[in-house]
């Protein structure tokens, strides 16, 4: 027999509504007034310890990006041959869940390198783990967001949980170029460096659905 799961509520957010406030809107769904939402790493984590996990996904949602690193280089070997790379790498953390994930992933598209239809994984302390995480940067608008699903074991009933929260960020890079002005082959033409200082944020939720297991 199959297994049907009936959405208990999903909520749709703008960017000038915040999660609490849509959430005190509905109140056929029983949920109490919530106050405003994480904005600190300290308020982030007195949370994920005050709330359970169901409590913390309606009441209090809200992702965590810590050290957050963007680093990227262009070489050329020669004036028409180069090679790029670039990465970003950062921690992330849900108010409802205890342990946080390792974000990270790699390009080979200059000029930005990373865009927002590019989709990456987050690790989990567990590999096998049903709470997944994934996250996009777009590089040039300094948007990062996130899609997560997790599971709430903490009720009668476990509660399946499917959100999407972004933010923008402004990140202090530097840039720094080098021109080989005397160049022979067989040495390197030129290199641009991108380096940006290490950077903490806060996602807001745009999109929350949960559904009972």
């Amino acid at each position: 027999m199959r297994a049907w799961r009936f959405p208990l509520m999903i909520l749709l957010f703008s960017s000038a509504t915040t999660l609490a406030a849509a959430i005190n809107g509905g109140a056929s769904f029983g949920l109490s007034r919530l106050g405003p939402l994480a904005s600190s790493r300290q308020r982030h984590e007195r949370e994920k310890r005050s709330l359970g996990c169901s409590d913390a996904s309606f009441h209090a949602l809200a992702w965590r990006a810590m050290d957050f690193y963007f680093h990227s280089y262009i070489t050329y070997s020669t004036p028409s041959h180069q090679v790029v790379g670039g990465w970003v790498v950062f921690n992330l953390s849900n108010t409802a869940l205890p342990f946080e994930m390792g974000c990270s992933a790699t390009s080979a598209q200059p000029q930005d390198f990373f865009y927002s239809n590019q989709w990456y994984r987050c690790q989990g302390p567990d590999t096998k783990t049903a709470d997944a995480a994934l996250f996009s940067f777009d590089r040039s608008a300094g948007r990062l967001s996130v899609n997560q699903s997790w599971v709430c074991e903490d009720d009668q009933w476990p509660t399946i949980f499917n959100a999407s929260g972004a933010t923008n960020m402004t990140l202090d890079c530097t840039t720094s170029q080098w021109q080989n002005q005397n160049w022979t082959a067989g040495e390197i033409y030129s290199n641009e460096i991108v380096d940006c200082a290490v950077k903490n944020v806060t996602i807001q939720p745009i999109a929350l659905e949960a559904y009972s297991a």
